[in-house]
């Protein structure tokens, strides 16, 4: 399987990198545009392996990220990269909304794209991996805190119209795609995160 791992310089990301080149016959392209949370002598034990490789690209690069996924044709990604300090996105929220949102956009459409180009609609993985800084509260915590909130019709429907796409890993959690959308994706913080989710 070829893996696309977003943000593989990072704590969390590069454990993951070392964990598919150490523990799997996976091959990885650790995509990483190398900010202050970055350190490459993280990868460093496993840099030299043939399945290893590495692209110093920013995921809010629409066109970049394109060409990235049109070279390596991944079977699977597991984006990790994200900016997470909340100090750092009450001084500049702008870079947190481009990285976080625009950045998983991107990668989303280019993981459509790959699915469609390749057929691969049903063994295609998106994961996202990341804190509660990012995801937001799980859903039964703001179940909880919007429980008494009157939900409008109009959302009721659109809530009816959306498919639920339900990963099998426990602690994983469930992402919303119109019926036409070929992409399977769900999302986990990095404490739910298991090795049995993806290897």
């Amino acid at each position: 399987m070829r893996v696309i791992v977003t943000g593989g310089l990072g704590f969390i990301g590069s454990a993951v990198v070392r964990m598919l080149i150490e523990q799997s016959e996976h091959e990885v392209l650790n995509v990483d545009v190398e900010t202050y949370a970055a350190t490459r002598g993280s990868v460093e034990s496993v840099a030299e392996n043939d399945r290893y490789d590495f692209v110093g690209i920013d995921i809010t690069d629409a066109d970049a990220v394109r060409r990235t996924f049109d070279s390596y044709a991944p079977d699977a990604v597991l984006h990790l990269a994200a900016e997470s300090h909340v100090d750092r996105s009450i001084d500049g929220p702008d870079q947190f909304v481009q990285t976080n949102v625009v950045g998983t956009c991107n990668l989303l459409n280019a993981a459509v794209e790959q699915q469609r180009r390749s057929g691969t609609e049903d063994s295609f993985r998106f994961i996202h991996v990341s804190t509660d800084e990012v995801l937001a509260p799980s859903a039964r915590r703001a179940r909880r805190s919007t429980s008494q909130r009157r939900i409008p019709p109009a959302l009721r429907t659109q809530r009816r119209r959306l498919r639920r796409i339900t990963s099998p890993e426990p602690g994983l959690r469930r992402m919303d795609f119109p019926p036409s959308s070929p992409i399977a994706a769900t999302t986990t913080d990095t404490f739910s995160f298991r090795r049995s989710s993806f290897l």
